[in-house]
């Protein structure tokens, strides 16, 4: 992510947001007081019957934050609960049930609202562009509903955002939508936001007029203020952005991918030179706690000398004290180790000392590979 260009859109959204709230225009305050007058409507604890009177006032209270004048999704809602309460009151129950942070839970629900709600469409509005409810809009149900979990999706605005900032994961369209992949660029949004002090001071100081706002812990809310007021109002001011086509973020996600698997290679090459250096030890301190060592042919030796990964016996039968390759003999069973955990431990890095040739060779083939790919996981 490029923080530098985050930190850039920051920047002006504190040097313009006196002006951004004040009133009575542009006053994108209103983002704030809208959730909160939806929560102190919204309720799905009331008699049937007056579930659709509710639902209208729910809408009205959510501005233009969900429908226009080009879409309407929300009052086919109202329309929709006007005609068939209990399946438009049991749509929104489903909708709100808690999924426990699981996305893949998460999606089949906005999946079945969607589905369901085509069906009331086709069956009371079959021409109508407008009542059409999709991956925006009941994503903003959910956000509206509770901001401090769910995330509002502009999908615009978003993408402007993510290119700004060189967030190159692909989270798809409103029919094949990656729940997983906007949460992750929202959530890195939202740290940095959280680590700009300056960011936060100002934006707490909208709490101190009078009006009634959401207190938005989790500063989901401020998320989308700046999604949208950086596209709207020219905070990408002085910030080279260049679009990204869905071939090379399909390029840039194979990269990406490609980069994972050799970083995986050179942890597995580190890995194994540990164990290497970790078996020498190990063996080593058998042999120094007296654990007798015996040689295939020339019987049982007497320690001579233990250093850098080789080991010197001397054997009554013989004249002069003979140098070996301590895990290579050992492994290739040459060497014994007279000693009851000498089997157990030998197992758990039989496979390991097999490479001991070429594990130097391995890391640095590794590393090389590695290198040209590392900007991608930065």
């Amino acid at each position: 992510m490029n923080t530098k260009h985050l930190n850039m859109v920051f920047q002006h959204y504190i040097e313009k947001f006196e002006w951004l709230n004040s009133k009575p225009e542009p006053d994108e305050s209103y983002k704030w007081i809208a959730v909160h007058k939806f929560q102190s409507i919204f309720n799905l604890n009331i008699p049937i019957q007056d579930f659709p009177f509710m639902l209208y006032n729910a809408w009205k209270a959510t501005e233009n934050l969900i429908d226009s004048n080009q879409q309407q999704p929300f009052f086919a809602m109202v329309e929709y609960a006007r005609k068939e309460p209990h399946t438009v009151y049991n749509m929104f129950v489903n909708l709100f049930a808690d999924d426990g942070g699981d996305l893949l839970a998460r999606q089949k629900k906005i999946d079945v609202f969607i589905a369901e709600s085509n069906i009331l469409l086709n069956k009371y509005f079959p021409s109508s562009h407008l009542y059409v409810n999709n991956q925006r809009s009941v994503m903003a149900y959910l956000w509206f509903y509770d901001p401090n979990t769910y995330y509002y999706y502009k999908a615009t605005e978003a993408k402007y955002l993510a290119d700004c900032v060189e967030f190159y994961d692909d989270w798809g369209t409103y029919t094949n939508f990656k729940l997983d992949v906007f949460h992750r660029f929202c959530d890195e949004i939202i740290y940095h936001i959280r680590n700009n002090p300056a960011l936060i001071d100002t934006h707490l100081s909208r709490f101190n007029t009078n009006d009634q706002m959401h207190k938005d812990e989790n500063l989901h809310i401020l998320l989308v203020d700046i999604i949208f007021c950086a596209k709207r109002y020219g905070l990408y001011s002085g910030i080279s952005i260049k679009e990204t086509t869905s071939s090379a973020k399909k390029l840039y996600l194979e990269q990406k991918q490609k980069a994972i698997e050799l970083r995986d290679a050179v942890y597995i090459a580190e890995k194994n030179l540990e164990l290497l250096n970790e078996a020498k030890v190990v063996f080593s301190q058998l042999i120094d706690n007296g654990a007798p060592v015996i040689h295939k042919s020339f019987g049982k030796g007497k320690l001579v000398e233990l250093s850098d990964g080789s080991v010197t016996l001397s054997f009554p039968h013989e004249e002069k004290p003979k140098k070996f390759n301590l895990l290579q003999s050992l492994v290739s069973g040459f060497l014994y180790i007279d000693d009851s955990h000498f089997e157990e431990v030998l197992s758990k890095y039989r496979q390991v000392i097999r490479i001991e040739a070429v594990a130097n060779q391995q890391l640095k083939r590794a590393l090389n590979a590695f290198e040209p790919y590392k900007e991608y996981l930065d």
